[in-house]
């Protein structure tokens, strides 16, 4: 889900960008960066059409296309959870040729095809990686069918020892590791830096102030 929906934004993360690509590639992601947020501007003027689903006018991600593939993933989630729960838990009556539901998945599937067809025709996002997802966007959503599917298919005993160790796990995580994190760790210090460093500076001055004063007064010499 998160290929699908990167894929078709106009805007990415530079770090991210800067970590993917080549120094020799920085020059052309700086400029599909800046042709994206131009169509970006455009795009918000617009109004929605039912033909730009199919034939957006913008052959660079724009934020209008970018909300209608959200939107899409939001959809495709929504069908494969209903197709991989009818197919797991009426796999009895399928088996036995159940006609309403053999109807009901291949609408849903009919549907999952559709929405599958409007996110192929949005524009993709036209900065060179070093890595990028083949057969979008079909892998990705078959990926998720199978991974859905499989979840489907574990016990009931599985979901419960998975979800106490999730529980355990946001304890230690939001209780303890959140906290003593290297980033927490380092925004501690910063935060503790500029009132240490004025301290020490005006340490600094009046150690100067008292030097300078000291030298002026003549010394006294022991006989």
């Amino acid at each position: 889900a998160c290929v699908l929906i990167l894929r078709y934004q106009p805007e990415q993360p530079n770090v991210v960008y800067q970590k993917a690509s080549t120094t020799d590639e920085a020059d052309n992601n700086e400029s599909v960066s800046t042709s994206g947020s131009q169509t970006a501007i455009l795009a918000e003027e617009e109004s929605f059409r039912l033909q730009m689903l199919i034939f957006p006018q913008n052959s660079d991600p724009t934020r209008f296309s970018g909300t209608i593939v959200k939107v899409a993933s939001c959809l495709i989630g929504v069908y494969i959870l209903i197709f991989c729960g009818m197919a797991s838990l009426g796999k009895d009556a399928l088996m036995q040729g159940n006609v309403s539901l053999l109807t009901s998945l291949v609408v849903d599937v009919i549907f999952l095809i559709i929405v599958t067809l409007i996110i192929w025709r949005q524009p993709q996002n036209k900065a060179k990686l070093s890595f990028k997802v083949p057969l979008l966007p079909v892998l990705p959503i078959l990926s998720i069918c199978v991974n859905v599917y499989l979840m489907m298919m574990l016990s009931k005993g599985t979901w419960i020892r998975f979800a106490v160790w999730m529980v355990l796990g946001f304890i230690i995580y939001f209780g303890y590791g959140m906290w003593h994190s290297t980033e927490a760790m380092e925004r501690t210090a910063d935060s503790y830096k500029p009132s240490y460093n004025v301290q020490s500076n005006s340490i600094t001055v009046e150690e100067k102030t008292a030097f300078l004063e000291n030298g002026d007064e003549p010394t006294s010499v022991s006989a």
